[in-house]
């Protein structure tokens, strides 16, 4: 009987083992995988934006909430919420508050509000507020209507102070009812970023053709052609601290040393320009003292027009431009004449150089000032009563 044949060496190979779809099927394969991967990450992404969507939605409310608590009227006419896929915007139309801010009562009015940010990071909020405004500071009756071509706000919240805090103002035009004062701002840029264990509250502006309200009565005149300032405060109070009772925490704050550390102050105001920088602080008695290194412009004019206001004494004026006019330059290439001097704020008295040039009010900070001590001082003897001693 003839017996099969048997497989010695090599490897066993069948033609269904070695089986390769065509190419159009391999296709057809990657693409359902590829649409059924797409819709898996589609979905997780819709969930995510809706819980992120909720999350800020949320937020708004617990803050309308906080403030209504308080005693505030927050309110709007409609709310769009809108951005998906890569956003989450908020829009509001004709915002209003009515609350206490900045220790006095304020009531707002917009046009709109937008609240834009992504889900990957809710608590990153981009705050636009383009168009008209009403602003009433009830305290001091004053009514400002007008409008902001650009008001823009980038803001990451933190414990008190905010971490990261951008706002950029551009063609601000504001008019105050009853004076027709302007309040008006060409451009205007504010920092503030916040590290409670690094480098605490750093603090920056900057602004361009800045028209001040007449009420101010600025003795240079309303318009601030330019403004730039620069400081920090390692150990700040908290925003919460300075709506408090000032005579309890500033003590407190004073006696811990802390100073606030100004390395740019630039002002261009009329016929002044200058540029300092130095350290501020608070004295025993809680008023300001500091020294700075100043370069100004325009230093004598305008100690002319004090004096002719009455902003400071005749003779500290004259005094002043005779002693300091030695220290005057002018640039090798023309221009208005310069001079760099030392400024100190103490006692209340602000000096140039080693001449007391202004006397300046004191600061109350709101605390009620402490009753003048009353010596109980004896009635003088009449020795025409006492009898002779013989």
């Amino acid at each position: 009987m003839a017996q099969s044949p048997r497989r010695t060496s090599g490897k066993f190979s069948h033609p269904a083992m070695n089986y390769k779809p065509p190419k159009g099927v391999r296709r057809f394969q990657a693409g359902v995988a590829l649409i059924i991967s797409a819709f898996l990450v589609g979905g997780l992404w819709t969930g995510g934006w809706f819980v992120a969507q909720a999350l800020v939605n949320s937020a708004l409310n617990d803050w309308m909430d906080a403030e209504r608590a308080k005693g505030a009227t927050v309110s709007y006419e409609s709310l769009d919420l809108s951005g998906y896929p890569a956003r989450i915007v908020l829009t509001l139309k004709a915002p209003v508050y009515q609350g206490d801010a900045f220790g006095e009562r304020i009531e707002w009015q917009g046009e709109s509000l937008t609240v834009m940010t992504r889900p990957w990071n809710p608590w990153a909020l981009n705050i636009q507020a383009p168009g008209k405004h009403t602003v009433n500071l009830v305290a001091k009756s004053l009514s400002f209507k007008g409008e902001v071509a650009s008001l823009n706000v980038d803001l990451n919240p933190g414990d008190g102070w905010p971490d990261n805090l951008d706002v950029s103002i551009v063609g601000l035009k504001l008019k105050e009812q009853q004076t027709a004062s302007e309040l008006s701002m060409g451009k205007f840029k504010l920092h503030v970023s916040h590290d409670p264990n690094g480098a605490g509250l750093n603090f920056s502006t900057d602004g361009t053709a800045i028209r001040l309200p007449k009420s101010l009565k600025l003795p240079l005149g309303q318009t601030v052609q330019v403004l730039g300032l620069t400081f920090r405060v390692a150990d700040p109070l908290s925003p919460a601290e300075l709506a408090g009772d000032l005579s309890q925490i500033l003590p407190r704050w004073q006696q811990r040393g802390n100073q606030i550390d100004i390395s740019r102050f630039k002002l261009r105001n009329g016929p002044l320009g200058l540029t300092t920088s130095g350290m501020l602080s608070l004295d025993d008695n809680l008023q300001p003292t500091g020294a700075f290194t100043t370069k100004f412009e325009g230093l004598f004019k305008v100690l002319e027009i004090l004096r002719i206001q009455g902003q400071i004494d005749p003779s500290n004026a004259v005094i002043a431009t005779m002693a300091l006019s030695a220290f005057s330059k002018r640039p090798p290439g023309g221009g208005p004449a310069t001079i760099n001097l030392s400024v100190k704020v103490k006692d209340q008295k602000l000096s140039l150089g080693p001449i007391k040039i202004l006397d300046l009010g004191r600061v109350t900070w709101g605390i009620p000032e402490p009753e003048p001590v009353v010596e109980d001082v004896p009635a003088p003897r009449n020795y025409k009563d006492i009898a002779p001693v013989y």
